[in-house]
């Protein structure tokens, strides 16, 4: 994923799942493409979310807006009139992907240790 930036963008950290990538015996190409997945997993989840919370006359204008121009705050702001509270929604659902993500991490960090130390 190229990772451009949504309109969502500014609620979007991941150092956290980075921190603890960079505990894992894996090589740059993997981290990259592990990096890509939370990206594209936020991605897809945040959209979900709208698209469950967006009355349906809307929906087909915000695919169409979030098609053509990702980046467009105007979205963000046609959003958050039509969706309450969107910012900490959207953060909530951002957090959520984020620790499956290190609970995932954390289990393989914590695998390989022991792994390890059986060898």
């Amino acid at each position: 994923m190229d990772r451009q930036k949504h309109f969502y963008h500014h609620l979007v950290d991941i150092s956290d799942v980075e921190k603890l990538l960079d505990q894992a015996l894996i090589d740059e190409i993997e981290r990259q493409q592990l990096l890509d997945t939370v990206y594209k997993t936020i991605h897809i989840e945040v959209i979900h979310y709208i698209l469950n919370e967006l009355p349906n006359e809307h929906k087909v204008s915000f695919l169409t807006q979030l098609e053509e121009k990702p980046h467009d705050q105007g979205i963000g702001i046609f959003l958050k009139r039509t969706i309450s509270d969107l910012d900490n929604k959207l953060s909530t659902v951002i957090s959520a992907v984020k620790q499956d993500f290190k609970d995932a991490i954390e289990n393989y960090l914590q695998s390989s240790k022991e792994w390890f130390a059986g060898s």
